[in-house]
């Protein structure tokens, strides 16, 4: 989808574009962010040409989804609104926003495949198109490129718990918003391990080693919600065993 918003933007502004998405997480149906792989690297742009000139939803298509794509695209969809909510770039609206939708919606949400997983992921795509994201979509962007069936959403869903308590655990920050907009740290941690796996985070430990001073470097990771150090890669060895 990403490729069309940027053919349509450079090659023929004048198409009326209709985004339809086959799986839910990235919302790139709802969104002015486009990403694309140049060399071994994440280009990530931010433009108002690269929004859709509509969206529409194909409910039929739920059934077509594998089971796995489908959590990886919850964990997607979670991180989104997540690292929305509690980027430095957010404003109050936005978080209000966030918090609205976690609370109201993706919390009561079954971990299930269902077509009301496209709506709220152009929902949360929305929340951080508004503000920021952070360490979870700088692992994601910096590891994508180097390996091989290791997509965006995958390690998105796959890095979501851990970064969330190494959040919640290296400062105040987390703690405070989510106790000034009404978030509960505990159940929104309880339902993010569920998406998490971990024999396959053990799989791709190395991988993090071996590029932590590329991610740590990422722009994403300069406006996560907590300062993320060097030495932060000992936690993220030791944090499932």
């Amino acid at each position: 989808m990403d490729k069309a918003k940027f053919w349509r933007r450079d090659c023929s502004p004048a198409t009326w574009l209709c985004a339809v998405p086959s799986l839910w997480g990235s919302g790139a149906e709802a969104s002015p962010v486009a990403v694309r792989t140049v060399g071994d690297k994440k280009d990530a742009q931010l433009d108002a040409s690269l929004l859709p000139d509509a969206r529409a939803v194909l409910p039929t298509l739920t059934s077509t989804i594998p089971a796995d794509i489908a959590r990886w695209g919850m964990g997607d969809t979670w991180s989104h609104a997540l690292e929305g909510f509690l980027s430095p770039l957010a404003s109050h609206q936005v978080r209000a926003d966030g918090a609205q939708l976690i609370n109201n919606e993706l919390l009561p949400a079954d971990l299930q495949p269902g077509s009301a997983w496209f709506e709220l992921s152009a929902k949360a795509c929305a929340i951080q198109a508004n503000s920021g994201v952070g360490l979870i979509h700088a692992i994601a962007h910096v590891l994508e490129p180097k390996l091989q069936n290791f997509g965006h959403a995958r390690l998105c869903s796959l890095y979501l718990w851990p970064v969330f308590i190494f959040n919640s655990e290296r400062g105040p920050k987390v703690g405070q918003l989510f106790e000034e907009y009404g978030l509960d740290s505990t159940t929104i941690g309880a339902t993010l391990e569920q998406l998490f796996d971990a024999e396959e985070y053990r799989v791709l430990l190395p991988a993090l080693n071996t590029h932590w001073s590329e991610i740590i470097r990422h722009p994403l990771s300069r406006i996560n919600c907590t300062l993320v150090r060097s030495d932060a890669i000992t936690w993220f060895n030791e944090v499932v065993r």
